[in-house]
């Protein structure tokens, strides 16, 4: 039996407690378009049991039975097979159960290493070629397995039966269908910026995701007027397809010291208004994020889908606290303009007060009622949480990270797929490690040089970045950089960025670490 991610293949190895999954090789799967009777007759897949929402006891082997139905004139076997997307979370929250694909010819699926937690899946039909058609149905269920205090094994394995068959009795899915892409242009990462100081991030953030290999489009909303248009040039060139769009303001001005950088966090609310480009559903991600394994997967959650804040850390699932990093969403203009009125109305009721400045988290929080799928904290990793989650631990905390012209292969063979380096862990924005080192220290037990190694891969990555969005000026920049370093230790390692003031000309170099001198 073998499973896959989504995007890439994973060996398991049956663990009576968990599973053990390793990634062995990238395998895309490729999407077909439909032809007009396909359209017309379109087949779909969807998961009678278990059903969305039930609760099951854990069996002896923690061997789970999926049942699914086909729809339409897709039939496994002859027409191909299906593939049960699985992911999950265990009580703990730190162990996670990552995305993983079981590929099946039966309606029957097994699946083997389920312990007590939440989790999500989802089948998708494959043909002989290993495509899917973008015409071809797909839903999704949540489910949970928890003790249920029973006398024995017997009455646990009972327990589970009864709920199959009410399952089978009852109505077979409360969940939709959700979309395939009808191209590699409807689905797309975004990103949405305000200002230059964040430039620098996004060239990382969209070289990392093209080094990963990732399916689909990326795109950087710009609010008019905030960004130099030579650093627009830079980046349409560079990474990634630029759309621009109007700013919009807090409702209450922020005029103090760093929080000024949240003065328009509200125009990330107009990626809801893609769906007039084309776009059916989209991963919103922060530009201060470091891509470390590919993503895709992600498109294929439920929208609307969100980390939580880390606070929240995993653990209360029951009202998380979300956290715009990383969002799944499927842009509606409809749906922007009740989240913009539910803003006028929340500001009616506040009156006068200081600005807040994650509004756009509070604001979608309170739209969605706390209810949206919950994505795995791997995919939104601060690095302040180094010292809680045994998975961010990985053989580089060990290795010596001495130059940048160490080239990183990526993705990286580990569970760590998108660092969020915020604030004052920004290598971007951070001119003095110092600071961000005392925080490390101040919020977790140990400092790591999993930190330094994470700041190697993000200036690697901008800096491939950035010569190909200037490869005129990019050879000057960056002996410039070298020869105005000389003096000190290996000057190699000060590199040039756009930085804040950027405009066509005058730039700044940065140490690879942060360090400031």
């Amino acid at each position: 039996m073998r499973w896959r991610t989504l995007w890439g293949i994973f060996s398991v190895q049956l663990g009576f407690e968990y599973l053990l999954t390793q990634v062995s090789a990238a395998a895309a799967i490729r999407i077909a378009p439909c032809g007009p009777d396909e359209e017309e007759k379109a087949s779909g897949v969807e998961i009678i049991w278990p059903r969305r929402g039930d609760v099951l006891a854990p069996t002896v082997a923690r061997i789970l039975m999926f049942r699914v139905q086909t729809v339409g004139p897709f039939q496994l076997r002859r027409d191909g097979r299906l593939a049960l997307i699985l992911s999950g979370t265990n009580l703990q929250g730190d162990k996670l159960v990552d995305f993983a694909r079981l590929e099946s010819t039966s309606k029957n699926v097994e699946v083997f290493g389920l312990s007590e937690g939440d989790y999500w899946a989802q089948p998708i039909l494959i043909d002989h070629d290993g495509m899917t058609k973008s015409c071809w149905l797909t839903h999704s269920i949540t489910f949970k397995i928890r003790k249920l205090l029973r006398r024995n094994r017997t009455e646990a394995l009972l327990h589970n039966s009864q709920v199959y068959h009410r399952g089978e009795a009852g109505k077979r899915t409360q969940t939709p269908f959700l979309m395939q892409p009808n191209s590699m242009r409807d689905f797309a990462y975004v990103t949405v910026i305000w200002g230059n100081k964040y430039v620098d991030n996004v060239i990382s953030w969209a070289a990392g995701l093209k080094a990963v290999g990732s399916t689909f489009r990326r795109i950087c909303m710009v609010a008019r007027g905030q960004l130099a248009p030579r650093a627009i040039l830079i980046l349409n060139k560079c990474c990634c397809d630029i759309q621009l769009t109007d700013p919009i303001a807090a409702p209450w001005a922020v005029t103090k010291g760093e929080w000024t950088r949240y003065e328009f966090v509200l125009t990330k609310l107009r990626v809801f208004e893609l769906d007039r480009r084309g776009l059916r559903k989209i991963v919103l991600m922060d530009a201060d994020m470091l891509v470390l394994q590919n993503l895709d997967e992600l498109f294929w959650l439920p929208a609307p889908a969100t980390a939580v804040g880390r606070e929240t850390l995993m653990g209360d699932t029951a009202a998380p606290s979300m956290n715009a990093g990383v969002m799944v969403l499927e842009p509606s203009s409809q749906e922007f303009e009740a989240v913009m009125k539910r803003l006028d109305d929340w500001i009616a009721a506040a009156g006068p007060k200081d600005v807040l400045r994650f509004i756009e988290q509070e604001l979608l929080d309170l739209h969605w009622d706390y209810k949206y799928t919950v994505i795995p904290l791997s995919y939104n990793v601060y690095p302040e949480l180094l010292d809680l989650y045994p998975f961010l631990h990985h053989a580089s905390d060990h290795q010596d990270n001495s130059t940048i012209e160490t080239q990183v292969k990526l993705p990286l063979d580990h569970s760590v797929k998108v660092v969020h380096l915020w604030h004052r862990f920004n290598p971007g924005q951070t001119t003095n490690a110092d600071e961000a080192l005392r925080y490390l220290q101040t919020h977790a037990r140990l400092t790591h040089k999993q930190m330094w190694r994470w700041y190697e891969i993000w200036w690697d990555l901008h800096q491939q970045g950035l010569a190909l969005g200037c490869p005129e000026k990019f050879p000057v920049w960056r002996k410039w950089c070298i020869d105005s370093h000389a003096k000190y230790e290996k000057p190699e390692l000060w590199v040039p960025v756009l930085g804040s003031f950027f405009d066509g000309e005058a730039l700044a170099c940065r140490h690879v670490y942060g360090f400031t001198w």
